[in-house]
């Protein structure tokens, strides 16, 4: 505040010196004399009469030293939430939305690791209780209309693809392949329970669960950045608007019959 003081009565020093000076000449220019311009602004002088066209800024909007840029505030938000309002002067909104960074990156390492785990658990289940051997076996004894018309057309990829471990326990045409189905016909292939069935789409269930909140953790991270971002621009924007802003400005004013130029200070509080 006092460095504040100091700068801006030091501006306005200098400028009512200058105003001093320049009134000074003025008040020895002949009759009639057409001045082009004052610093690329047009009067004209005629006797004692003075009249500027409009007036002339010399100085706007002086930048104060607590100024902070919308622009900068906003990158650095951008870059890593909370940073842009620390720059802001916004310390609590900083640790708020850095709060949030910092939660959501643990969240997705959790749960990613959580997921991807309870695949490798899932996988490792269905290796060891489904044969692709014993379905075919159990297949190639159901009748070809059967085939048409009771089970879906889905066709088990030859490689152990996601879509391969996700069939397996999905659909009841491959039940028959779980080590635990006691089957001589067809019909009971398809239609005796299988437990470990039921226990590995619930492994399925499990995993994939981790893996959404892993994907929602990332969508935080990015909602995070951008909201942040806004925000930080608008707190300092909102920061220099709780400022003094100064305005500085030379202007002529008939004082005593004469033509005089005088430093115009605005404050704004």
């Amino acid at each position: 505040m006092k460095l504040r003081v100091i700068i801006t009565f030091t501006l306005v020093s200098m400028l009512i010196l200058a105003a001093q000076v320049w009134g000074e000449d003025s008040l020895t220019a002949s009759k009639g004399y057409n001045w082009s311009s004052f610093f690329g602004k047009p009067f004209f002088a005629n006797s004692n009469t003075l009249v500027l066209v409009h007036s002339t800024p010399l100085i706007q909007g002086v930048q104060l030293p607590s100024y902070k840029s919308p622009k900068k505030a906003l990158m650095l938000s951008a870059l890593l939430p909370g940073a842009g309002e620390l720059y802001a002067k916004s310390r609590l909104k900083s640790l708020v939305f850095f709060s949030i960074e910092v939660a959501a990156w643990v969240s997705y390492v959790y749960f990613y690791k959580d997921g991807k785990r309870q695949e490798d658990q899932y996988i490792n289940y269905a290796d060891q209780n489904w044969s692709r051997e014993v379905w075919e076996n159990w297949w190639n004894i159901v009748p070809e209309d059967e085939k048409k018309t009771t089970f879906a057309s889905e066709t088990l990829p030859d490689t152990k693809t996601q879509q391969y471990y996700e069939m397996i326990g999905k659909y009841d045409k491959f039940n028959a392949g779980w080590n635990d189905v006691q089957w001589t016909t067809w019909q009971e292939g398809y239609k005796n329970t299988s437990g470990r069935r039921l226990y590995y789409m619930d492994l399925r269930y499990w995993s994939n669960r981790a893996l959404k909140y892993a994907t929602a953790a990332t969508m935080i991270v990015l909602a995070n950045h951008v909201i942040s971002a806004l925000d930080a621009a608008w707190t300092a924007h909102r920061h220099n608007q709780s400022q003094a802003p100064v305005a500085i400005q030379l202007r002529y004013v008939q004082w005593e019959g004469q033509p005089q130029m005088v430093a115009e200070l605005t404050l704004k509080w």
